[in-house]
């Protein structure tokens, strides 16, 4: 009923962002459907969390211009749940930064591991339904707990 398609683990992290590294896309996306991947405003988001959370956690603004943030891919799996139609991508992702005094190979203290997970309904219906359905709990929870939208918070931090 469920198929393991991608089951891998990379000894040396490989970078995802900030280079010119051809293979980004063969490993943000499927192997069996190229066409499930993780898009950039994804990597965008995660990059500017990390750096938030960065910038809430040190004072010094010195600190922060003297450091450069990567994202690099430690694990991959990929599952197709046939009863159900669904195919998964789950991507773990290693943020950290680091300092002009050390090298690319050494890492900081503040390596922090991140979950990404990409889901794809194989039924175009069925994958309407369930968008209509995540939006509107989406919606629901924002005005529970009183969160404004990414693009909401965007305009105010710009005013």
């Amino acid at each position: 009923l469920t198929e393991t398609i991608c089951s891998d683990e990379y000894v040396k992290e490989k970078p995802i962002v900030g280079t010119s590294n051809t293979n980004n896309e063969s490993l943000l996306s499927s192997t069996l459907d190229p066409t499930i991947y993780v898009r950039k405003s994804v990597l965008d988001h995660l990059h500017n969390h990390v750096l938030t959370q960065r910038m809430d956690n040190t004072e010094e603004e010195e600190e922060e211009d003297s450091t450069t943030m990567h994202l690099a891919l430690k694990r991959k799996f990929e599952y197709n749940f046939r009863l159900i139609g669904l195919n998964v991508i789950m991507l773990h992702i290693v943020s950290y930064t680091d300092t002009p005094s050390t090298t690319s190979t050494l890492k900081c203290d503040d390596e922090v591991l991140h979950l990404v997970e990409v889901y794809r309904f194989r039924n175009v219906l069925v994958r309407f339904f369930m968008k209509w359905i995540l939006n509107f709990f989406n919606k629901i929870c924002r005005v529970m707990i009183g969160t404004k939208s990414p693009k909401e918070n965007s305009v105010k931090k710009h005013s």
